[in-house]
């Protein structure tokens, strides 16, 4: 292992040694060093700003790398696209706001995925389940054969809490003490997305089709706190195809 392990440390200085002859001699100019003389001959030249997207993960690491740039080029911006919304805490959040916008689109459920938010869904789970009075293969037959799009008409699925059997309400009643003594933990490591955020929110439906959609500033806890939803629209309003539309149709 130790001769191996030589012998690939010995093959990989050689090839970084022809790597810088190669480019001492001109004879290779590598991705990143166009890129950087190009960037570089824009920004003192040319005299362009800086522009930092990204979408998703990809929007988290724009909002970092922002913070980072700017010390060297103040004019710069960043549109973080349906960043995480686990990202920063919310002193953080608010000094980006000066050169940091994020685009959340409807429901989407990565702006609106952080510690606080899961916990809260969990425990939103974990309280429908002790209030469920029919089998869940019911309920999945109801949603199969189309049962449930009418709230009026659907079978009935909850009972009062005051209903909930007494095996069942000493079980739930341990698990939310239980959550009570982490809960304390959760809103220390509150977190949100950074900058100001420019929420797309759909309001016209035709068809089951989003058709328009209009733009409001929004404060980033009022994201957090909205919490996850459960919707067949969540993860639809993370694709990029629906980020264009909605910013294209946007008033």
């Amino acid at each position: 292992v130790r001769k191996l392990s030589e012998e690939i440390s010995l093959q990989s200085q050689r090839f970084t040694e022809n790597l810088k002859a190669l480019s001492q001699r001109n004879e290779v100019q590598f991705p990143l060093e166009r890129a950087q003389s190009a960037l570089f001959e824009a920004l003192e030249i040319l005299n362009y700003d800086i522009i930092v997207t990204g979408h998703s993960l990809g929007a988290a690491v724009a909002s970092m790398i922002s913070m980072r740039l700017r010390e060297t080029y103040p004019s710069l911006h960043c549109f973080a696209f349906n960043p995480p919304g686990g990202l920063a805490s919310p002193a953080i959040a608010q000094l980006t706001q000066n050169f940091c916008t994020s685009i959340i689109v409807g429901c989407d459920v990565i702006s609106r995925l952080s510690i606080a938010t899961v916990k809260s869904l969990i425990d939103d789970v974990a309280l429908s389940l002790c209030r469920c009075n029919r089998p869940k293969l019911k309920i999945a037959m109801d949603i199969l054969l189309g049962l449930r799009k009418n709230p009026q008409s659907a079978p009935e699925t909850y009972c009062a809490i005051d209903e909930i059997d007494e095996e069942v309400r000493k079980v739930l009643q341990e698990y939310l003490s239980y959550a009570q003594l982490h809960a304390k933990d959760v809103d220390a490591r509150m977190l949100c997305p950074m900058g100001n955020i420019v929420f797309l929110r759909p309001y016209m439906m035709q068809d089951d089709r989003t058709e328009e959609w209009d733009a409001v500033y929004a404060d980033p806890s009022d994201i957090i706190n909205e919490g996850i939803i459960v919707s067949k629209h969540s993860m639809q309003h993370h694709k990029i195809s629906v980020l264009q539309h909605a910013l294209a149709s946007a008033k």
